[in-house]
């Protein structure tokens, strides 16, 4: 039973009775629905009034499930796919649309369905709580009988540990208020992850006794949109649909009430036609019937008159009634309508090469992110592409073993053989699971392999391979073992002479210092330097990565105590040049600029290079 909702109050209230007169231009009092009696809308309308030069009626909506009366639940029309011979579709039925019971009123249950089923196909922000991983349900069965985060936050549901919408304003069904907080004096909770909280539902500061929310609609049968004339004493039930949906950092494109076509004898109403192209376009549509809500998910429109398939709010079954006829006696005669803005297509960033680039990689790997936002601006969101729609090409032909990893939204490529030494061009396509295409991506670069000439030079190598794959100074230079003299400065060495001559293990390009739990470089080889000695001009051979995706990089330097003291060599890390003056030291924890290090006498900040002349000089840089 949910009329016995007071127990769920820790505290002990003191119930007061009041009656509230809601009158205006002579319309009646709102109560509650009277099980048995029937009424119609007119009987909750409270308030009649001129607003921009229409006629606006306030009417609102107290339902609640009947004690002793559910519903017959019906079997859902099998979907025949579309063929050809077949007249168009006449049934349809939208999936994943959930069924709650009733949650502190039908208007937020309602919406909490429909929030729920958008949750599950485009706009995953909708709910946020711990159940089912983040995804909302397709019943509350998993939080109780009456209790869904959803429709209405509650301490101690959902992983919730403070007050939330139930706690400060439910009291008992149809209780006028004043509110829990109000009268215990406690801070209101900020309104934030339920339906109720943005609907004034339930809040007496609105008007509304606990279980209640209010509507308004143009008395002429045209839409009222987004309706905020009453504020702030007023709360429109759908326009705090909207502000709940810009809340989870979603574009609404429209929302309005309507009255039903020939409702009150209107000839501007919302017809079945209309109700049929919300369903087609995937959007369920929340059901006014006389003081109840309930929630529209798909019609038969082979029958006369033409069923709606609706969520009642009562249990978790799938239920039908006849277009603007009536629901257990409630007369159906207006729906509110919902719409959030389409989700955008996808956005494509080619990362690396990077436009116009030179490439001195033969294999180089091809980095792309392709995401697909949701429409949710407020998280970094990459769900949505589809990854049987992504075409990636080089130099117009498409390669068919990239990898994509749909949960980072990162494609990745690298050529199983060499490129050739010229010009290229990628171009990258991609779509949503909606169909919606990015616009092409595109980026062109050039395979340059470097050289370097004979004599002796001060070298670095700015690439990173994995440990199984690093070449030796043969293969990289093309030249013999014993054509090639390669020599690096170990400064933790305990001998006065600290320079290695390859294939000593520390002049490799993965020495043992660029090992284990404290290396000198992450990445090696780049980062470290080494005097290189060779008879003729080389070609280099490098299928290693350059570090473009890193913005800094750590080179570990060491002070020792024997003589020569303090030096350590040194190679660029990056392929593209770095200024000298930007690098800074770590020291004991603290950053430093080079400025400081050098006021601190961490560093005299001077660099030594080697300049390669005929005659051979060392050269302060």
């Amino acid at each position: 039973m949910y009329a016995g909702k007071a127990d769920k109050i820790a505290s002990s209230i003191k119930l007061t009775v009041a009656i509230v007169a809601l009158l205006a231009i002579g319309i009646g009092v709102a109560g509650a629905q009277c099980e048995g009696c029937p009424k119609s809308p007119e009987d909750y309308r409270v308030k009649q009034f001129w607003y921009q030069g229409k006629l606006v009626d306030k009417i609102i909506v107290p339902g609640r499930p009947p004690q002793d009366y559910r519903a017959p639940a019906v079997q859902l029309p099998q979907m025949r796919p579309a063929q050809d011979g077949y007249p168009p579709q006449q049934v349809e039925v939208l999936p994943n649309s959930p069924a709650l019971d009733w949650s502190y009123g039908c208007a937020p249950t309602s919406a909490a369905m429909i929030f729920g089923y958008y949750d599950n196909v485009l706009y995953p922000s909708m709910y946020s709580g711990p159940t089912n991983g983040g995804v909302f349900p397709m019943t509350n069965a998993s939080w109780g009988e009456g209790e869904c985060p959803l429709s209405a936050t509650h301490q101690g549901y959902d992983g919730l540990l403070l007050r939330g919408h139930v706690d400060d304003y439910w009291i008992a069904d149809g209780d006028p208020g004043p509110d829990p907080f109000l009268i215990y004096g406690w801070p209101e909770h900020t309104h934030a992850d339920c339906t109720a909280d943005f609907m004034g539902t339930n809040q007496s500061e609105f008007g509304m006794s606990d279980g209640a929310t209010a509507y308004y609609f143009n008395n002429d049968g045209t839409p009222l949109e987004d309706f905020t004339g009453d504020e702030p004493t007023g709360r429109d039930g759908c326009h705090g649909m909207r502000l709940f949906a810009e809340s989870r950092g979603y574009t609404v494109q429209t929302n309005f009430n309507q009255y039903i076509w020939g409702y009150g004898g209107n000839t501007e109403g919302f017809t079945f036609t209309d109700f049929q192209r919300e369903i087609d376009a995937g959007r369920p549509v929340m059901i006014l019937v006389t003081g109840h809500a309930m929630v529209g998910f798909g019609y038969d429109s082979t029958q006369t008159p033409p069923l709606v398939y609706i969520h009642d709010t009562w249990d978790h079954a799938d239920h039908e009634m006849e277009w603007a006829g009536s629901y257990n006696g409630m007369q159906h005669y207006a729906v509110s309508v919902f719409r959030v803005m389409p989700p955008p297509p996808p956005t494509i960033t080619i990362m690396s090469p990077r436009d116009g680039e030179l490439i001195h990689v033969g294999t180089p790997t091809i980095i792309a992110r392709i995401v697909s936002e949701s429409a949710n601006y407020l998280v970094d969101e990459s769900a949505g592409v589809d990854p049987n729609s992504i075409v990636l090409k080089l130099d117009g032909v498409e390669v068919t073993d990239c990898n994509f990893d749909n949960t980072t939204g990162l494609l990745t490529w690298t050529p199983s053989t060499p490129l050739a030494q010229t010009s290229h061009m990628i171009t990258l396509d991609a779509s949503d699971n909606d169909g919606k295409a990015a616009d092409q991506a595109t980026c062109n670069f050039r395979i340059v392999v470097p050289t370097i000439d004979d004599g002796l030079h001060m070298f670095s190598l700015p690439y990173t391979y994995a440990a199984d794959q690093m070449p030796t100074p043969s293969e990289l230079l093309g030249l013999a073992e014993n054509e090639i003299k390669l020599a690096r400065w170990w400064p933790e060495d305990s001998a006065y002479n600290k320079h290695h001559i390859y294939p000593d293990d520390f002049a490799s390009f993965l020495p043992p210092d660029a090992r284990g739990p404290t290396p000198v470089v992450a990445s090696p080889p780049a980062g470290l330097g080494y005097f290189l000695s060779i008879p003729r001009r080389a070609q280099l051979n490098i299928t290693g990565q350059a570090l473009d995706q890193v913005d800094s990089y750590q080179i570990r330097l060491s002070y020792t105590y024997d003589p020569p003291q303090g030096w350590n060599m040194i190679g660029c890390p990056f392929t593209r040049p770095v200024d000298w003056g930007s690098v800074y030291f770590i020291t004991n924890g603290q950053r430093q600029s080079l400025r400081e290090a050098v006021a601190a006498g961490v560093t005299d900040g001077v660099l030594f290079g080697y300049h390669s002349t005929a005659s051979g000089q060392r050269r302060l840089l």
